[in-house]
């Protein structure tokens, strides 16, 4: 029986193009399936790669394995505006190493752990606050990396 790893990931716009494992990992290299991207300042299709680079992000784990995506990421020339942009990844926000997935079932494993209202400095949302930014207990035990935080309870950071 062959396994369509592409459909157990269920990434959009991605396939995957290697793997490999350890005892405690499983690590994938993805490609990017569009060859285009839409301009975020004038709304252009741009297709002119400028640079390439490739990020790691957590995901949720697979067969009992954390999981590591490399994932290729182009910064595009648009040809209307002439401005850079890096191309969006869907389902990672921001320059985050996590997954929305992955941060979300963080969330949703730890948002009983802090029972007092939170207190978030510069409009974090409770789902940040949960990941390690949590002001009402900093030596609480930060679920993303099973440590103690040392985020300040006062000022600013």
């Amino acid at each position: 029986m062959q396994i369509d790893i592409d459909r157990l990931l269920n990434l959009p716009n991605v396939r995957v193009s290697d793997f490999s494992f350890t005892d405690k990992d499983v690590f994938l290299s993805l490609t990017r399936q569009t060859k285009s991207e839409k301009c975020p300042t004038c709304g252009g299709q741009c297709s002119t790669v400028r640079s390439y680079t490739t990020r790691q992000v957590r995901d949720l784990d697979l067969l009992g394995r954390q999981t590591i995506l490399t994932i290729p990421s182009r910064q595009f020339e648009c040809g209307l505006c002439k401005r850079y942009f890096i191309e969006d990844i869907g389902f990672v926000q921001g320059n985050h190493g996590l997954t929305k997935r992955y941060e979300e079932y963080i969330y949703k494993m730890s948002k009983d752990i802090c029972i007092q209202p939170h207190r978030r400095p510069g409009g974090l949302s409770q789902r940040r606050c949960v990941l390690g930014y949590c002001q009402c207990h900093p030596q609480a035990l930060c679920p993303a990396r099973s440590e103690p935080t040392a985020k300040p309870t006062t000022g600013k950071w």
